[in-house]
């Protein structure tokens, strides 16, 4: 893959992984009064994900935040998602006080495996006139 197709795909990653936490914010405040949508894993996983695209990188206390629930929750999925090894704790060269979380290689690989999945499906489907659609039948 050269240099320029490389940068392309990871645009397109972080614009597909971008979409979907906006869309995410747009349904928690316009239905979120009445439903709780809680997915703290994936909404974590998906502000890492961006974050090791476009950088900078997240703190604890920064994942925690953009994780939609309470602190303690949040942290609780953090610990669940290291034990899982999707994420490493690393400490902040800079601020001994502080930890920097990443995605480890492996979970890295199989993000980007599953955007580079959906925006193919997304281009495929949007130019495919026979596709079947999401309704229930009768």
């Amino acid at each position: 893959m050269d240099p320029a197709e490389g940068r392309e795909r990871k645009l397109a990653r972080v614009e597909a992984a971008v979409r979907i936490v906006r869309m995410r914010d747009l349904r928690d405040r316009m239905l979120g009064q009445t439903v709780n949508f809680a997915d703290p894993a994936w909404d974590l996983l998906l502000d890492l994900y961006v974050a090791e695209l476009r950088g900078p990188r997240l703190s604890v206390s920064d994942a925690c935040v953009g994780a939609r629930v309470p602190a303690t929750t949040a942290l609780r999925w953090l610990d669940h998602l290291y034990k899982a090894r999707a994420i490493e704790r690393i400490p902040d060269p800079r601020d001994k006080r502080r930890v920097i979380l990443q995605l480890t290689p492996t979970q890295l690989g199989q993000l980007n495996a599953f955007f580079d999945a959906l925006i193919t499906s997304s281009s495929s489907s949007d130019s495919n006139p026979n596709r079947a659609s999401i309704r229930p039948e009768g």
